[in-house]
């Protein structure tokens, strides 16, 4: 297509580049005002082949533009929950999930509700005390202040964010539980093997975490560290890190052990139904929802019958390299996301709230 396949050619696209270097003598902001622009500036790397004093500003967007589709698909998930609301601005309810969206639960009986603002759902969690209220707080700064005011005024009528869950001690980023503890008044849990020094509870396998009348229930699956646990609901499992999409989570480190694991994973997931759908904690690769029957099937570590002997021997060739943030990580997230004193100043950076990767 004239104008957009030229666009797309790494040639064309090196030599604008160096035309802009060339000629751009002043520093500049430019500031992009839609959610598909900041998504193409990230995914195309643009802000990393200009010069240093041209400076891109990602403005407010629609929100609906960058709402990764493994967000659609918890919501999707929550509204098929008895008891549960799920309340969401009008554009969210037709963005498709990877089976479904909510304007197709709303038609199959869910109780999906259009709201034109946050306060919207403040009513109706009053009007339904007996009820779990969800809102869908997607956005950025346009949306930000309104999510912000309804979860002060729902927090003074006693309606709050009950609790946070760790799915183990994270070595490659600091978590935010802590803060969301005291912003919102709620309470972090942890698996008791993880040694945590600030949990409010310490959870073990079999626990569950009521959510309506409904439960979310805790499943110890250590290997990747002696601590993960792992979220099952009815029809979905969220993995953690112990079970990704064809991968798992390394076995090197942090009381890991590969044979565990693998006992984790075939005692505990693939022995579920194979549509059991699997919400993994993240993916570099951008995908979004498996199942356990797709994990059975494709996964080049544990599928296909692998045995023991076999999977104990890939995750020892692997050789990945030391994590580099796990020596202030591992000592900070015991402490609900504190980061300690001692960091080294080049490793300052990951401790600041804007890096938490």
């Amino acid at each position: 297509m004239k104008y957009l396949s030229e666009y797309r050619d790494g040639r064309v696209a090196s030599k604008m580049a160096d035309r802009i270097r060339a000629i751009s003598t002043k520093p500049a902001r430019f500031m992009e005002s839609c959610g598909t622009h900041t998504v193409a500036i990230f995914k195309n790397g643009v802000r990393e082949v200009l010069p240093d004093h041209i400076d891109l500003i990602s403005g407010p967007g629609c929100p609906v533009c960058v709402t990764a589709t493994r967000d659609i698909d918890k919501a999707i998930k929550l509204a098929r929950i008895p008891d549960v609301i799920v309340t969401t601005f009008g554009d969210m309810l037709r963005v498709p999930g990877s089976v479904s969206s909510l304007q197709k639960e709303k038609g199959r009986g869910a109780d999906v509700r259009m709201v034109y603002s946050t306060m919207d759902a403040l009513e109706i969690a009053r009007q339904n005390p007996k009820r779990i209220v969800v809102f869908l707080g997607v956005g950025f700064e346009t949306t930000a202040p309104t999510v912000a005011a309804a979860v002060v005024a729902a927090e003074a009528e006693g309606m709050r964010i009950i609790a946070a869950t760790e799915t183990h001690i994270h070595a490659d980023h600091i978590t935010g539980a802590g803060a969301i503890r005291n912003i919102l008044n709620s309470i972090v849990l942890v698996h008791e093997n993880s040694r945590s020094k600030c949990a409010d509870v310490l959870v073990k396998d079999g626990d569950f975490v009521p959510l309506g009348s409904e439960k979310i229930h805790i499943m110890h699956t250590p290997g990747h560290t002696d601590n993960d646990l792992c979220l099952l609901i009815d029809g979905a499992v969220f993995t953690g890190d112990t079970l990704l999409i064809q991968g798992c989570g390394r076995t090197d480190f942090q009381s890991g052990d590969a044979a565990t694991l693998y006992r984790s994973i075939h005692d505990k997931f693939f022995t579920l139904p194979d549509e059991t759908l699997v919400y993994p904690c993240h993916d570099y690769e951008g995908r979004c929802i498996s199942s356990i029957g797709q994990e059975k099937a494709r996964n080049p570590r544990l599928g296909k019958n692998r045995s023991l002997q076999e999977f104990t021997a890939i995750m020892n060739g692997l050789d990945l390299p030391y994590p580099r943030k796990i020596d202030f990580a591992v000592p900070g997230n015991q402490e609900c996301g504190q980061c300690p004193d001692n960091v080294p100043e080049q490793f300052r950076g990951p401790c600041d709230r804007h890096d938490q990767g």
